[in-house]
């Protein structure tokens, strides 16, 4: 390493992402190891049902113990690239100088990476399930439940396009490869003794022009959107228009028919059932439910008739 000099130059895409696949490797795998000590201390159906919630602990102890910390993650020193906080270089004549970022601004960074998706899609569909239950504390009539479902829709299709948005612009200018690094501002620079080589920004070019085609595909699912609002709009008129004109409101579903539309719970999660699922023998369960359970034992957890993997059958149109 005599004579050669050390360098820090921002870091791109290729490193960015490849670290950030490195960590996902990692914490992944201790996702498993917390799933597998629980699965022995549990039974099966609550590690299925917390199967998420799991992982989501997992992750936030792997980088609570490294990102919180002040530590670099396995996929940061993998690519050798560290964090740098905004607004802190400071150059002189002989050297240029970078702050790392403070505790405060790693530990919002971190819980915005790993905890922020998962607030937002368990309200989501929390709120979204109450809606289609009509299971809501307020004297709705049947259009009004339509129209807070088709704002649910457009609120969860918003979540989608801002994080097109997000990942169209990272390809393009290779910063804030994650929504919590963007939204706190942490940057990357690479530690090197080498400058960039030719196949280096090639690959930089190359997601570039992966950016502009996921801006292509932001482009038309916001036209989606745009319709979809256009349509709420017009129907938030017209109810108004029958409120105002006649008077006469419609109220949801008799209570009994929406307790009888949630009655099926899957009997391993104890949840209403997601893509239903049929064995052989009958009983009702959720896919990935069963599917897990099928996999470990070939029998059915209701009757413990035998259950083959390929003899599941998915209900693609079941009612109650």
């Amino acid at each position: 390493m005599a004579g050669r000099r050390l360098q820090l130059v921002p870091a791109g895409a290729p490193e960015l992402v490849r670290g950030d696949q490195k960590d996902r490797f990692y914490s992944s795998y201790l996702g498993s190891l917390v799933t597998d000590v629980i699965h022995h201390l549990l039974p099966l159906r609550y590690v299925l049902r917390w199967e998420r919630e799991f992982q989501l602990i997992a992750e936030v102890w792997y980088y609570g113990l490294t990102t919180v910390c002040g530590n670099q993650t396995l996929g940061e020193e993998y690519c050798n690239i560290v964090q740098v906080a905004p607004g802190t270089r400071r150059s002189t004549s002989q050297h240029t100088h970078f702050a790392v970022p403070g505790f405060l601004r790693r530990t919002t960074s971190v819980l915005l990476q790993v905890l922020g998706p998962y607030v937002l899609e368990k309200t989501l569909g929390w709120l979204g399930q109450r809606v289609r239950d009509r299971n809501l504390s307020l004297s709705l009539s049947h259009r009004q439940y339509g129209l807070l479902e088709t704002a649910l829709d457009c609120a969860e299709d918003l979540a989608s396009l801002v994080h097109l948005l997000h990942l169209g612009l990272f390809y393009i200018r290779g910063l804030f490869h994650l929504l919590g690094k963007r939204l706190t501002g942490i940057k990357y620079l690479v530690v090197s003794y080498e400058p960039l080589e030719n196949d280096q920004l090639v690959r930089q070019g190359a997601y570039r022009l992966l950016g502009w085609l996921v801006l292509c595909q932001l482009a038309v699912k916001l036209l989606v959107l745009v319709r979809k609002l256009y349509r709420l709009w017009k129907g938030c008129g017209q109810a108004r228009e029958e409120l105002g004109g006649s008077g006469i409101r419609v109220l949801s579903e008799p209570r009994e028919r929406t307790e009888r539309r949630v009655r099926l719970k899957c009997p391993l999660c104890l949840e209403p059932c997601r893509s239903v699922t049929a064995t052989r023998c009958g009983h009702l369960f959720c896919w990935q439910c069963v599917a897990e359970w099928v996999r470990d034992r070939r029998e059915c957890p209701v009757c413990r008739a035998t259950v083959e993997p390929q003899t599941l059958v998915a209900l693609q149109h079941f009612a109650v």
